[in-house]
C-alpha cells in the first residue's frame, strides 16, 4: 500500500511540474482546437486526487487499525480513532502548508523571471543597471502587482 501511495504522489508531483502537463490542462478547460484526445490523456493523472487520498489513509490506518484490534473496549477503541484523526489532520496541514509555500515561491520567482525579460526587452541600458532593481524599476513593477 505503501509503494502505491507512494508512487502515485510522485507520479503527480512531477508531472505537476513539466510544462505539457500543465499545457494539456489549460487546453482541456478553454476547449476548441486545442482539445485534443492527446491532451485529454495527458491531463487524466491531475485527476487521481481521490486514489491518491485512499491509498495514503489506508497506509496512515494501518497503525490505528492495528491497535483497536487488540483492544476489546469501545472507549479505547474511539480514544485510539480521535487520537489518529488528529495526528493524519496534523501531518496533511503541515504538508499542505509545505507545498502550497513552495509553489507560491515558484510563482513569484517566475513573476520575477518575466518581468525582468519584459524589462531587458524594453530597457536598452547595461547589464549591470539590469541587475540593479532600483534602476530597472523592478520594485515598481513589484509594487503594481
Amino acid at each position: 500500500q505503501l509503494v502505491v501511495a507512494l508512487s502515485l504522489v510522485l507520479t503527480i508531483a512531477v508531472l505537476e511540474m513539466v510544462p505539457w502537463h500543465r499545457h494539456a490542462i489549460v487546453a482541456t478547460k478553454v476547449g476548441g482546437a486545442a482539445d485534443t484526445p492527446c491532451a485529454r490523456i495527458l491531463a487524466m493523472p491531475a485527476s487521481l486526487g481521490l486514489a491518491v487520498g485512499y491509498s495514503w489513509n489506508a497506509v496512515l490506518s494501518y497503525p490505528s487499525k492495528e491497535a483497536k484490534d487488540k483492544t476489546n473496549a469501545l472507549l479505547f477503541k474511539m480514544m485510539i480513532q480521535i487520537a489518529y484523526y488528529f495526528v493524519v489532520t496534523a501531518l496533511i496541514t503541515t504538508a499542505w502548508c509545505y507545498w502550497n509555500r513552495h509553489v507560491k515561491n515558484r510563482k513569484e520567482k517566475q513573476t520575477e523571471r518575466d518581468i525582468q525579460r519584459e524589462l531587458e526587452a524594453i530597457s536598452p541600458g547595461s547589464a549591470a543597471d539590469r541587475q540593479d532593481p532600483s534602476i530597472s524599476g523592478l520594485e515598481d513593477v513589484k509594487s503594481i502587482g
